[in-house]
């Protein structure tokens, strides 16, 4: 196998206290190693652009010892528990920023070769923990789990662009795993979106809409008519706080919906749980519920979370990850969504990172296009 060389990407070298545009730099002298048997190196095209990329940057450090053993003492000082019986996913640094991308396979290990080959169009959701899996770079290597062919056309050329490509892993794939897989929707339901217009919050909307399910989606007032375009049959001010609740309330004749599906990074989950009615469930895909009461245990009220790095660390997950990628795409080409894409280079990676982390981002979804 040749090897590309030095290339271009975005690099979190430490462990940050948290986001900043600063805790990532542009290199050129990235340098992605030859595949594994398992492994796929793909020439990236486009990358998307999304809140856990900024968020990643102060997860924790890989660490020689990941986790305890039963019997062991923990490694980790602060711990609440004093043993571990499941492996704790930690971050190699440096590493490679982007969670989800687009391109051409350019070369294949031994036992993935199986599956895929040299020059097919691919979409991929990265191992975050690696160094090199990170699609905010010209060459990115990936586990061939989260891996999903494009068909191409009868003139050989993807059946969708690459720019929406990019962005549907990390964007479509957590909405695809909340909505049938945690809350397990389905026609007659009602959800509350706590963010419609964000790339995980647009795809929920859009796939809940198209199973029969009622959508009740909060965003910021500019974005009112794009949601309401997915299919939102109300769009409420996110800056209501919590006046949100009561509205949801009387939209809902004082029942509540039947899920709460939070795609923002908020730490008053607990409170807008009261928007579900008892017995209803709430998912998560980028913040936690640290609970402060016992609202949830009284109300009976499951709570569930999408982290698609966690999938990556069992091997039961980890084949979920292509199946859910099938199935998206499988979607994809029933209309039941579609993708809303702003491209920008891939020399402002940091700027549309930051605007995203900030709320900021263009509607939909931004990806990075790679230049050379």
């Amino acid at each position: 196998m040749s090897n590309p060389g030095k290339c271009r990407g975005w690099l979190v070298k430490s462990e940050a206290p948290q986001w900043s545009p600063d805790a990532i730099t542009l290199s050129t002298t990235i340098n992605v190693p030859t595949p594994s048997t398992y492994q796929v190196r793909i020439r990236v095209h486009f990358a998307g652009v999304n809140t856990m990329d900024g968020m990643r940057v102060s997860f924790p450090r890989r660490k020689k010892k990941p986790f305890a053993i039963v019997g062991e003492e923990s490694e980790y000082a602060g711990e609440p528990l004093s043993k571990l019986y499941h492996p704790v996913l930690n971050y190699s640094y440096p590493r490679v920023v982007g969670g989800s991308g687009s391109g051409i396979i350019e070369s294949v290990g031994k036992d993935a070769a199986q599956y895929f080959h040299v020059g097919e169009y691919v979409t991929f959701c990265s191992h975050m923990a690696p160094s090199y899996g990170g699609s905010f770079c010209e060459y990115a290597l990936v586990d061939m789990e989260g891996i999903v062919k494009i068909p191409e056309t009868e003139t050989k050329e993807p059946i969708m662009s690459l720019a929406e490509a990019a962005a549907i892993p990390a964007a479509v794939w957590p909405a695809y795993i909340a909505l049938f897989d945690k809350l397990r929707i389905e026609a007659g339901h009602s959800i509350f979106i706590d963010n419609g217009a964000s790339g995980i919050g647009a795809a929920a909307v859009q796939l809940a809409h198209s199973c029969g399910v009622v959508v009740i989606a909060a965003c910021d007032t500019k974005d009112t008519e794009f949601v309401k375009s997915l299919g939102a049959q109300a769009v409420l001010n996110s800056q209501l706080g919590d006046k949100l609740i009561d509205t949801v309330l009387h939209l809902t004749n004082g029942c509540g919906v039947d899920g709460f599906l939070s795609v923002s990074d908020r730490t008053d989950a607990e409170t807008f749980s009261d928007v579900v009615r008892f017995g209803g469930a709430l998912c998560l895909t980028n913040s936690l519920i640290v609970s402060q009461s016992s609202t949830l245990f009284t109300r009976q009220l499951s709570v569930h979370y999408v982290f698609l790095d966690g999938l990556y660390e069992h091997p039961v997950s980890l084949d979920q990850l292509s199946y859910v990628g099938a199935q998206v795409l499988d979607l994809w080409k029933r209309k039941a969504f579609a993708m809303h894409v702003t491209e920008v280079p891939l020399e402002e990676g940091a700027k549309s990172l930051d605007a995203v982390m900030q709320g900021e981002p263009p509607q939909g979804d931004t990806v990075l296009k790679m230049t050379s």
